[in-house]
């Protein structure tokens, strides 16, 4: 029986003990977990430290042993009375978050610490002065869920370092300067190059742009017949501002392989130079499609969403013109662009619309032929900056009767920096007749009809062949037609010897109609084909 008795007693007291543990280790880590506050509790929101301290107060009276009898209630001093009050203070709270319920669910202290997030004091309370300094800055917000102190603080207070973001690229680009071309000038241009203004560009023309052949180093590409006479002129002064400034021989036939910024500057020089001479070399007019369609009425104009969306930029300084174009020569280059067009547009606008019509003279005349290719006053226009319809030298004002004619036929009336040879001069010798303006230009490089529709470049690399005549005993051309299947490499040259004369018998009809060009400036010259040339010329003959 005392054996029973001492059983009892030893469990009794490992109860007690277990009881004291549970408590001090409960209370710790609430004490840790919860911080106080200041706030004042109500019936409806009762805050942590509030269920705390009325939990403390009870759970060690419904254990047994921690509080001293002493300090029990007055009017309930039992075990009864302490789980009663416990059961109501509950009761009035309900658990808001997980592991406020196991209060009461006997479970160590350990897992409830476990589960428990802790809070450190310190680090809350700088989180609720950020907070509170927020929102006492921010505005107020009716509807909506506000953004979180951190966007609001970098929104109100942005660094200085801090970088503006660059606003989306508009589908057409700005350039400042420039005016929108209006309903006249558009007129204008049709006429002087349709007739009408009910026609514009077929497709061939829309199609082509500038660009660089990709098996030639200096040459352009064009091979479509209708816009193919603006790029062999556009080719002759590229090749002029490649091969002959500061250039010896030995040096020009090593910038047949130039480098591509030397090429890109040669192409800026030769756009600008053309220009600048349609103007007279005072002024010239660069035409670009950065604008927007703004007429309130077009009748009888057939919109090409192009010449009514143009901006012109005119130019009173060489210099400006030609940085200008270096800026944007990208409008001219783009394969999604009109490069063609708008060289032929900025040209004509440069000369001006009311000149170009005093070139032609007769009424009714038109810088495009009936199959929309180049006429020879669109050549003139683009080699010489006048659209004159012929190629002789000055001006006839007199048939070969002795009558006045009613329309003075105007011609060459000075020495181009480019010339031109025709094969037409070799058909019809009376009735055509190419001037010493054109034949003999101040650059050795000829823009060659060979094939009346079909435009090609011939060029020497001595830059004194068109001012020694002593040189023109024997030398080399090189010939270039924009395409790559028959011409473009270094290889192709020409051997013109003006010593023997050629053999009557042997011009026949196979005889290459770039040899007849070649004929009407150098009469009788005996011609030859570098071994090359002759591998693929077999193909235009």
């Amino acid at each position: 029986m005392s054996n029973e008795t001492e059983g009892i007693q030893d469990r009794t007291g490992i109860l007690e003990r277990w009881s004291r543990v549970f408590d001090n280790s409960f209370a710790s880590s609430i004490a840790k977990t919860l911080p106080k506050t200041s706030k004042q509790p109500t019936s409806d929101t009762l805050e942590l430290e509030d269920v705390f301290e009325e939990v403390v107060d009870e759970v060690p009276i419904a254990r047994g042993g921690c509080r001293h009898p002493t300090e029990s209630a007055p009017h309930q001093p039992n075990r009864r009375w302490a789980h009663q009050a416990r059961k109501k203070s509950l009761e009035q709270v309900s658990p808001k978050i997980p592991g406020r319920s196991q209060l009461t669910g006997g479970k160590p202290a350990k897992a409830m610490q476990e589960q428990t997030p802790k809070i450190m004091p310190s680090r809350m309370k700088t989180r609720m002065e950020k907070d509170t300094e927020i929102t006492t800055r921010a505005p107020s917000v009716t509807s909506g869920r506000p953004p979180s102190g951190r966007v609001r603080a970098r929104v109100s207070t942005p660094p200085k370092s801090a970088k503006q973001a660059k606003p989306a690229s508009p589908v057409k680009p700005v350039i400042p300067g420039g005016t929108l071309i209006n309903l006249e000038t558009a007129q204008s241009l049709r006429t002087v190059l349709f007739g009408t203004c009910g026609t514009s560009f077929n497709s061939d023309w829309r199609k082509q742009h500038i660009n660089f052949s990709m098996n030639s180093h200096y040459g352009l590409s064009f091979y479509k017949p209708g816009p193919a006479g603006v790029l062999a002129c556009l080719q002759a002064f590229l090749i002029k501002n490649l091969l002959y400034f500061n250039a010896t021989p030995a040096i020009a036939k090593s910038m047949l392989q130039p480098m591509s910024s030397d090429r890109q500057r040669a192409l800026v020089a030769a756009l600008s130079q053309m220009m600048w001479q349609a103007g007279e070399r005072k002024h010239a007019v660069v035409t670009l499609p950065c604008g927007e369609f703004q007429w309130l009425s077009y009748e009888g104009y057939k919109l090409d969403h192009l010449t009514e969306n143009l901006m012109l930029f005119t130019f009173s300084d060489f210099d400006e013109l030609q940085r200008f174009i270096k800026r944007q020569v990208t409008f001219f280059e783009s394969t999604s662009g009109d490069g063609c067009i708008l060289l032929l547009y900025s040209i004509i606008l440069s000369r001006t619309t009311k000149r170009v019509t005093e070139d032609l003279s007769e009424p009714n005349s038109i810088l495009l032929d009936s199959n929309n290719g180049c006429s020879q006053a669109m050549m003139n226009l683009l080699l010489t900056g006048r659209a004159t319809k012929n190629v002789f030298n000055g001006d006839v004002e007199y048939n070969k009767r002795g009558t006045i004619l009613a329309y003075p036929q105007k011609g060459i009336k000075e020495r181009s920096e480019i010339g031109f040879l025709t094969l037409w001069e070799h058909i019809d010798s009376k009735d055509v007749e190419v001037g010493s303006k054109l034949k003999t230009p101040k650059f050795p490089v000829w823009v060659v009809d060979s094939t009346g529709g079909r435009y090609g470049v011939v060029f020497c690399l001595n830059k004194d062949l068109v001012n020694d005549w002593r040189l023109e005993r024997r030398f080399e051309l090189y010939y270039y037609n924009g395409t790559t299947r028959h011409s473009g490499a270094v290889g192709d040259v020409i051997t013109v010897d003006t010593r023997d004369i050629v053999d009557e018998n042997e011009v026949t009809e196979d005889t290459h109609p770039v040899e007849h060009c070649l004929r009407t400036k150098w009469p009788g010259a005996v011609i030859e084909w570098s071994s090359r040339y002759e591998t693929r010329g077999s193909v235009q003959k």
